[in-house]
């Protein structure tokens, strides 16, 4: 109900033209080579939804420019691949379905991940996964995170039943959507590493972190084939000293005195009670260290992230997805009541978004 609420409202917003959720823009498009069904906005550059929807057309391109759209970064694009190929599968030689279709895998996608975090948790808590207001900024700009975050918490699943072949695929499946849930691969190595030391009985098989491993280090090595140059090369950002980017974002929002100040300040709050939440609950919460250890490294790579990835709440809301989804999942092993106040701002603030996004 919440995400056909936030549909409708956008298609309102417009025109009802559903090939806006791209936000094709003026850089990097050509107008008159596009295919028939996409509409640009003309007054802005561009967002991330246009480099999906171009890979869409042809997931394994190595074309920079094809369709009329030039891809800004083509192997750091293009590693994210799983997302745009579910849709090229799903629309065979007709590109006018594109635009619904990425819309729809979107919406399909946070359908089954509510359901899985329901079986995880509970059918009521499970909203707490899915209400994330990050999601709603992927399912208004066609990107990927809903969907990784699927391919993610159903590993989870699929690990609390111990079925090691399924986890292992999910996980796969993760890295190839998008390349920053390796840190959960990396974090059962690290878990599995720990216990092989202290010559304790694993809690799990080794094929579960490294085949990932092997999967995303395989893809890399094709992009490079391909491009001269690794994804994960291509995309490298230069990292801040922890926290600050965070810092001067809350200092900057805190006048409040334009509608992106009073949205940057709400998110800034919002991140900070999150933690805080975790942090409260963290020892005495019943999911498995390996989630816990990524909680811990999957805040480590937020607070290193550059002002502009902190600067856009566009950009950061989505980036930080799979911190909260993890800090979710540890607030869930518990019977705290802090969980109440992370839904209400969850849910409060994905309203706040959806009513003041374009």
């Amino acid at each position: 109900m919440a995400y056909a609420w936030a549909f409708f409202t956008l298609m309102a917003r417009r025109e009802s033209d559903i090939s806006r959720f791209v936000v094709a823009g003026s850089v990097g498009v050509d107008p008159e080579r596009i295919p028939a069904g996409l509409s640009i906005f003309p007054d802005v550059p561009g967002y991330d939804g246009i480099a999906f929807y171009r890979l869409a057309l042809d997931p394994f391109t190595r074309e920079a420019t094809d369709f009329g759209i030039t891809l800004d970064n083509p192997p750091y694009r293009q590693q994210r691949v799983l997302y745009p190929l579910i849709v090229h599968v799903l629309s065979p030689g007709h590109p006018e379905w594109v635009p619904t279709l990425m819309v729809l895998v979107n919406l399909t996608a946070v359908v089954v991940l509510t359901i899985i975090a329901a079986r995880l948790t509970s059918p009521f808590w499970s909203l707490l996964i899915a209400l994330y207001p990050g999601f709603f900024i992927a399912f208004s700009r066609n990107t990927c995170e809903i969907v990784v975050l699927l391919f993610a918490v159903s590993a989870v699943a699929a690990f609390t039943r111990k079925r090691w072949g399924l986890a292992t695929l999910l996980l796969c499946c993760a890295v190839l959507t998008r390349e920053t849930t390796l840190v959960l691969a990396l974090s059962l190595a690290a878990v599995y590493g720990w216990q092989l030391l202290r010559r304790r009985e694993r809690d799990f098989p080794a094929i579960t972190f490294i085949g990932p491993g092997v999967v995303y280090g395989t893809w890399q090595l094709v992009l490079r084939s391909w491009w001269g140059v690794t994804g994960f090369e291509a995309g490298r950002i230069d990292a801040a000293i922890p926290f600050s980017s965070y810092a001067r974002n809350f200092a900057e929002s805190l006048p409040r005195r334009t509608e992106l100040m009073r949205t940057h300040f709400a998110e800034c709050i919002f991140w900070f009670a999150v933690v805080c939440a975790v942090i409260f609950v963290f020892r005495r919460t019943k999911v498995a260290p390996q989630w816990r250890v990524a909680w811990i490294a999957y805040l480590g790579l937020a607070s290193i992230l550059a002002w502009d990835v902190w600067g856009d709440q566009m950009s950061f809301m989505r980036v930080l997805g799979d911190l909260y989804v993890v800090s979710a999942l540890i607030l869930l092993g518990t019977t705290s009541r802090m969980r109440w106040p992370m839904l209400i701002g969850a849910v409060s603030l994905s309203f706040y978004v959806v009513l003041h996004m374009r």
